[in-house]
């Protein structure tokens, strides 16, 4: 017998009666483990009876039995042909046989597959008002499933224990720290899908890789919190798949190139003029993300206090019970950069800025929200060319360089963590670890060490 394959058996339970409850056992290697039948009632023999299940078992059609060792047996064959079916599993695990021996989930409606979990998460997340959480899901999703239509029939078999196609839903007991490692590299040699229409994929950056393993990893605690997998299965943390933490370098611009970009001269009213000025209101409060700055609303303003009050869109949800607030600076310049380009309605519910409106979804708001990013992008880099700047002006590098120009001037990193609105100390020290400035990284270590 090939003792790397599990086999499956029949056994038993003695009862005080004497009698025989049966059940199955699965052997691999030198580990034996016995299963209860999944059935509402337990399948009750004699010894006698039990000894001619086995043989019937071992040697069915080839011998003669009565209707009453038949009519038992029909009773336990389906269980010993799923248990046989499930041992075809690769790669094979007790607990992930014991998960799928007992799902009475029918084939065809298994919402408990990898793909089903995650596409009730990208609509619980639609629902909630997270377009970007759901869109996460969803992307990760269609990532897995080009993954898995490319694996050849050797792979098919390795990753789904079977080549056919094609294969079945991908299960969770399936996902291994192997897998995730398999999957991480195809990632980024072809986890990129092409634009046109007969592209070739490309390399997916290790972001993208890690931005879908989160997703994937959210799936899975999903899975355990709703017992349709076994925490002990868990692919990721010590021990397994260690998420991908790809790392963007943050650039920020010194402080003349920002008093040429805040002087320059634009045709007034003009796209590029807005584009600059959003920009420049970026930078002077506290680096704020256009999409809190589109999201703004006029009770944020307190021109008594000369501050704007804001809470992170980004955290507004997962912090709810301890929300950080970002309290910024109503500079003269913020305030004229208001009056130019704000909304004419100042009811305290109505957005400072005119791009968003009250009608709107949260996929229609966050859309808008892009486009002024990309607008504003695509101006600032013509201004950029102008005023000869060679560092890229996009909207990330107004709220990096004001994390830069704060620590310069000699302010800790309590003071950055309040005014970027980080939840910790570790945050801020990882964020400015990544600027590509010497200075700022000389500052950093020497307020650390």
């Amino acid at each position: 017998m090939n003792t790397d394959i599990p086999s499956v058996k029949l056994s038993y339970d003695r009862l005080e009666s004497g009698d025989y409850s049966i059940k199955i056992r699965i052997s691999l290697g030198k580990e034996r483990v016995r299963y209860a039948l999944p059935a509402k009632e337990a399948v009750v023999v004699s010894p006698a009876n039990y000894d001619k299940l086995v043989i019937y078992h071992q040697q069915q059609n080839k011998r003669r039995v009565s209707e009453e060792i038949r009519f038992l047996y029909d009773q336990i064959s389906p269980f010993l042909e799923k248990a046989e079916k499930l041992c075809e599993m690769i790669p094979f695990t007790f607990a992930a046989f014991k998960v799928q021996f007992y799902n009475k989930t029918q084939p065809g409606q298994d919402d408990h597959t990898v793909m089903a979990v995650m596409k009730r998460l990208e609509e619980e997340n639609d629902a909630q008002g997270r377009p970007g959480n759901a869109d996460a899901f969803k992307d990760a999703a269609n990532s897995l499933t080009r993954f898995l239509q490319q694996l050849v029939a050797e792979e098919r078999t390795k990753w789904l224990g079977t080549h056919k196609q094609p294969s079945p839903p991908l299960r969770f007991e399936q996902i291994t720290p192997a897998f995730l490692e398999a999957y991480e590299t195809w990632m980024l040699r072809a986890g990129k899908s092409s634009q046109k229409k007969d592209g070739l994929p490309t390399a997916a950056s290790l972001t993208t890789v890690g931005i879908y393993s989160r997703s994937i990893r959210t799936a899975f605690n999903e899975a355990i919190s709703k017992k349709i997998v076994p925490a002990d299965l868990y692919p990721f943390g010590r021990g397994g798949y260690v998420v991908a933490a790809g790392r963007n370098p943050k650039k920020a611009l010194k402080r003349d190139i920002i008093r040429e970009i805040r002087s320059h001269q634009l045709e007034p009213g003009s796209m590029a003029e807005r584009s600059r000025d959003l920009w420049v209101f970026s930078y002077l409060s506290n680096g704020l993300n256009f999409a809190d700055i589109c999201q703004m609303r006029w009770s944020q303003i307190n021109y008594a206090d000369e501050t704007i009050t804001v809470i992170r869109k980004k955290t507004s949800r997962t912090q709810r019970g301890n929300q950080i607030k970002i309290v910024a600076t109503l500079f003269p310049e913020t305030r004229q950069i208001i009056d130019r380009w704000g909304n004419a309605a100042k009811g305290s519910s109505d957005f400072v800025f005119p791009f968003l409106t009250p009608d709107m979804d949260a996929r229609q708001q966050r859309s808008t929200t892009k486009q002024i990013i990309k607008l504003t992008n695509k101006y600032m880099a013509r201004l950029g060319e102008e005023i000869g700047i060679a560092e890229e002006v996009k909207t990330y590098a107004a709220r990096h360089s004001f994390g830069s120009a704060l620590l310069k001037s000699g302010a800790d990193l309590n003071l950055i963590k309040n005014k970027y609105g980080h939840s910790s100390l570790r945050t801020t020290e990882s964020y400015l670890s990544d600027f590509e400035d010497d200075e700022v990284k000389t500052m950093l270590r020497d307020s650390l060490l």
